[in-house]
């Protein structure tokens, strides 16, 4: 064969290779950032879901919850008896800032008003200063939309180039084989309630038996935490402007805001605190939710550390997602003093 021909056969080749797991992986949508809905995404897709209840919903929530997956478990209905305003948990995973003000504009929208009360769960993580938008922030246009100056061509161009990553190619692989052998679930491993907090269906269950394997989802935090910190220099100061906007902006609005530094297990946090940068950047995010209690007025708390609220380190369900007991907890902590320009615990 002829070079000229060879090469202009391998380009085909290649190009049609290329294509055509682009296109699977856009079909499958695995990690649910591209929203065709062919198969259920091997992810939760917390954005979208939420969307749909609070959209569903019969009259709007006076109060939100914002923050990542690790504000998930506090319980609106909790809130409500707590302040007598109805709430909402808008809690998504990896939530950040942009999901925040996202939420918030959203909301504004939606009802002409801004609510009444918000209590955000800030993670020093989502602070990162190299750790991009969630790609299901730039998928869900209802959000996305909302905060055109957060998401950069740079991150609707990663996530274009992710179509032909080896990992989601693995994951539409993965999910089109589970449906082949009919392995999806009757009954979810875990799902929203309509107010918006999360049911660990299956992980509560086994900790109710007893057969949970805790050890083995806090050495997955552990593996993801050690690489987050290892190049965790310094806060981001998008993230941390876009934090001190949100905050403003709803207190010019009238809004009582309730920030708090969401919680670590006692076995993760020890296992974190020789980290270079681990300690150093959760003293600035506290200096931060400080400078916002001061200039703003926020309620405020640490609750990085469980002793803070008298935390039970056997409620958790892994290193950084606390349940019912835990996040009470925090609430009664947390509403304690309204106003306060502080930490209600050092």
């Amino acid at each position: 064969m002829h070079p000229r021909q060879f090469s202009l056969l391998t380009l085909f080749w290649s190009v049609l290779g290329l294509s055509a797991i682009g296109m699977l992986n856009w079909l499958v949508d695995p990690f649910a950032q591209y929203q065709t809905g062919l198969l259920p995404p091997i992810i939760q897709d917390s954005r979208k879901e939420k969307l749909a209840l609070l959209e569903a919903s019969a009259e709007s929530p006076d109060g939100l919850i914002l923050g990542s997956s690790r504000v998930m478990k506090i319980e609106p209905h909790y809130l409500t008896a707590k302040t007598g305003l109805r709430f909402f948990n808008a809690g998504v995973n990896h939530g950040r800032p942009a999901d925040y003000l996202a939420w918030i504009r959203w909301y504004q929208q939606r009802w002409q008003r801004y609510p009444k009360l918000v209590v955000l769960g800030v993670d020093t993580a989502a602070l990162h200063r190299l750790v991009p938008v969630d790609g299901r922030v730039t998928a869900e246009p209802a959000l996305a939309n909302e905060v055109p100056e957060l998401v950069t061509w740079k991150d609707r161009w990663e996530r274009a180039t992710e179509l032909w990553g080896f990992k989601q190619t693995r994951a539409s692989l993965q999910s089109i084989v589970n449906r082949w052998r009919r392995k999806e679930r009757v009954s979810p491993a875990e799902y929203f309630a309509s107010d918006g907090r999360i049911v660990y269906r299956e992980r509560e269950a086994e900790i109710q038996q007893g057969t949970y394997d805790f050890a083995a989802a806090l050495r997955y935090n552990e593996g993801e935490f050690q690489q987050l910190y290892r190049d965790f220099d310094d806060l981001s100061l998008i993230e941390v402007v876009t934090l001190i906007k949100i905050v403003e902006n709803l207190s010019q609005h009238g809004t009582q805001v309730y920030l708090f530094n969401t919680p670590f297990h006692p076995d993760l946090q020890h296992s974190l605190e020789p980290l270079p940068y681990f300690v150093q950047r959760q003293r600035e995010a506290k200096r931060l939710l400080e400078l916002l209690a001061d200039r703003y007025g926020a309620s405020i708390a640490d609750f990085s550390d469980i002793e803070s609220f008298e935390g039970d380190e056997s409620d958790f369900v892994d290193g950084i997602h606390p349940l019912e007991s835990n996040t009470r907890r925090m609430m009664d902590q947390l509403l304690a003093n309204p106003g306060a320009k502080g930490y209600a615990l050092q």
